[in-house]
This record gives C-alpha cells, sequence and structure tokens, in this order.
C-alpha cells in the first residue's frame, strides 16, 4: 500500500495489510472519493467492493471501524454499512475475501457457453494501453461508445421475439447501466462488461449477435475512428471478423 495515498490509521493498516497481500490477486485498490480504502473485485463484470468509509476511537477508546461492502455476507447478496470495532472488523474483512474467492472458483452453477463467449470477445476487445486497468477512456472515445449504446437502447428491442424476450430484456438493461459508468469505469473494465453483454447477446442468437456487433463496428471500427482503440484483435488477422458482418 502506498503511504500517501491510503490514510489508515498504523493499527488498522498492520491489520488488514496481510489479509490484503494473501489475497491481492482477487482485488484491485481504486482511489475513490469518500472512501479511505477501497477495493473492487478483479472480475471485470462484478459489482463486489470493500470500502472502508472511516476510523474513530469510541469513549471506551476503542477503535471503530465504518465500511460499506457488497456481498454483505455470505447468505446476503446485497450492499450493506456496517461499523465495528477492529477485531470483528477484521473477521468480516476475511470473510468478503472468502465470498469474491468462491465466486471466482468454476462452478456447475456458472453457465459456461456464456461464460466462454464472454471470454473469445474479450480476447478480442481487451485494451492493451498501458493505462487500460486504471484510466477511463477519453472523451471523444466516449462519445462514440456512448452512441453505440444508444443504438443498443434503441433498436435491440425490434428483434425481440417470444423466444429471445427474456436476453432482449437483460442486453437492455445491462447496456443502460453500462452507460451509466462510461465516464467511470476504467477501459478494461467497460470493455470486460462489454464483452459479458455481447455474449448474452451471441446466446441469444445469431441474429442479435450480429446487431451488437453491426453497431459497434459501426461507431468503433469506422474510418474516423479505428485508430482511436489499441484492441488486442488490432494486433492480429482477425479484425477482419467484424469489418465484414
Amino acid at each position: 500500500m502506498k503511504k500517501n495515498n491510503i490514510k489508515l490509521s498504523v493499527a488498522l493498516n498492520q491489520a488488514i495489510e496481510p489479509i490484503v497481500r494473501e489475497n491481492f490477486k482477487l482485488c484491485k485498490i481504486e482511489m475513490r472519493e469518500n472512501y479511505l480504502l477501497f477495493l473492487r473485485d478483479s472480475e471485470l463484470d462484478s459489482d463486489f467492493y470493500f470500502g472502508i468509509i472511516k476510523e474513530r476511537t469510541d469513549s471506551s477508546g476503542n477503535q471503530i471501524i465504518e465500511y460499506a461492502v457488497n456481498p454483505a455476507s455470505s447468505s446476503n447478496m446485497i450492499s450493506k454499512s456496517h461499523t465495528y470495532n477492529l477485531d470483528t472488523f477484521v473477521m468480516h474483512f476475511k470473510s468478503w475475501f472468502s465470498n469474491i474467492n468462491f465466486y471466482s472458483q468454476d462452478s456447475i452453477l456458472n453457465d459456461p457457453i456464456l461464460n466462454g463467449y464472454k471470454k473469445e470477445f474479450y480476447d478480442d476487445f481487451r485494451i492493451m494501453d498501458d493505462d487500460a486497468d486504471t484510466n477511463t477512456f477519453n472523451y471523444q472515445q466516449q462519445l462514440l461508445l456512448d452512441r453505440f449504446l444508444d443504438n443498443v437502447i434503441d433498436n435491440i428491442s425490434e428483434l425481440q421475439n417470444e423466444r429471445n424476450k427474456e436476453v432482449i430484456d437483460a442486453i437492455i438493461e445491462d447496456t443502460i447501466i453500462l452507460q451509466s459508468e462510461l465516464t467511470e469505469e476504467t477501459k478494461n473494465g467497460f470493455m470486460g462488461k462489454l464483452s459479458l453483454i455481447l455474449a448474452k447477446a451471441r446466446k441469444g442468437g445469431i441474429k442479435v449477435s450480429i446487431f451488437m456487433l453491426k453497431e459497434f463496428s459501426k461507431e468503433i471500427f469506422k474510418e474516423s475512428a479505428k485508430e482511436m482503440f489499441d484492441f488486442a484483435i488490432n494486433h492480429s488477422s482477425g479484425i477482419t471478423k467484424y469489418l465484414h458482418i
């Protein structure tokens, strides 16, 4: 942890740093307003987080930690805020890592087809910029992506039928949420979530998948924009499969 960025007491640092070091592959440290420390699940499409809001000492001299967490516990999948003494806080901090570790493992309950499609799209559209995991897209890039998302939200319902209604509804909902996060999410954080949406579209049928990829190509691969995004696929001949949809 960088001493000049993370403003925690020595006691709290000493209590949590070994836990973070042991589980560092499971999380990313982000600088967030109103948080002394903010950890986000390293899974790109995950909304799990653990944020320390403040610490104080009560009238008895006990160290008190206020934090927000998602998931709240192994049996509660909503986000909550809590205030505990240091020992109890550390117990819940360890529990959060146990929970996100569980979800990072392969499970028979996961959808292997959807996960396979998601990986395929992310392998193609992962951003290769050095700052792709820490910085957002620039303003011009955000404008193009916003236009693409608008087109999806406004037009994908035309493909809806009885068989794909649930998929189309999920794509619209996910796209609206992703659009709201466009100016806050890192480049690869955004592409990870978009890859999941593209995977859902592909599972929803060829026509739905083609619609999504056409809209994406129309905005992102057009002549005036194709140099703006350094996708992984730009470094291989595979780009042609998207240019000729």
